[in-house]
């Protein structure tokens, strides 16, 4: 019959193995580290808004007009990521970044956000580099301009705000190395008194 122990019987076991248990620890946090280091990335984010929607001083329905252009913004964000916007952005783009970006892979960078009650729309673009992030949400933020009206002609007004800057560019680095070192810590504890157990169970059949 297989040995209960009591919460008696493995505190002591703990503290008879503990330095098993430390080295397992410290093992197991060493090893998610350097694999976490390993695994590193950092993505750079850049991000402009967009304003869609018609000019009021030319309409004498102004709340109608405002509550129809609302209801089309999450068709506008769609509407961004077609590839007819896409290939635009691709031309937009400086010549040095264009002949390494398809349509396709701006199209995979590329977010577009919208928010409640709001005409505007929030381009996000990810890359490698903080120049390159700017350099393709500016790109697809011209490209929403020109080929917007296009697909929609009765959008209104495609109007590009405030460029994203390069200085003004996020970043994200992932995987997280205090995390994985936790985690790998947490593990090694318990591995070590596996072993402990292991080894004490094995000794008593002995």
């Amino acid at each position: 019959m297989k040995k209960q122990y009591t919460v008696n019987e493995i505190t002591k076991l703990v503290w008879k193995n503990i330095i098993t248990i430390v080295i397992f620890m410290l093992i197991g946090a060493l090893a998610a580290g350097l694999y976490a280091k390993h695994k590193k990335t950092t993505v750079y984010m850049a991000k402009t808004n967009v304003l869609v929607g018609h000019n009021l001083n030319y309409t004498n329905y102004k709340n109608s007009t405002v509550l129809a252009d609302l209801n089309m913004v999450s068709s506008y964000k769609d509407m961004i990521n077609d590839p007819q916007v896409m290939n635009q952005a691709k031309k937009n783009l400086p010549k040095k970044l264009r002949h390494h970006y398809s349509a396709k892979d701006i199209a995979g960078d590329v977010s577009v956000d919208t928010h409640p009650q709001s005409l505007v729309l929030s381009i996000n673009a990810k890359a490698k580099s903080p120049r390159i992030a700017t350099e393709m949400v500016n790109a697809t933020s011209k490209a929403t301009h020109q080929e917007l009206p296009k697909l929609s002609p009765s959008v209104g007004e495609v109007k590009p705000l405030a460029k994203a800057r390069v200085k003004d560019a996020g970043s994200s680095t992932t995987p997280s190395t205090k995390k994985y070192v936790v985690l790998g810590a947490a593990l090694g504890i318990l591995a070590g008194m596996l072993v402990s157990f292991a080894v004490t169970t094995w000794k008593k059949i002995l």
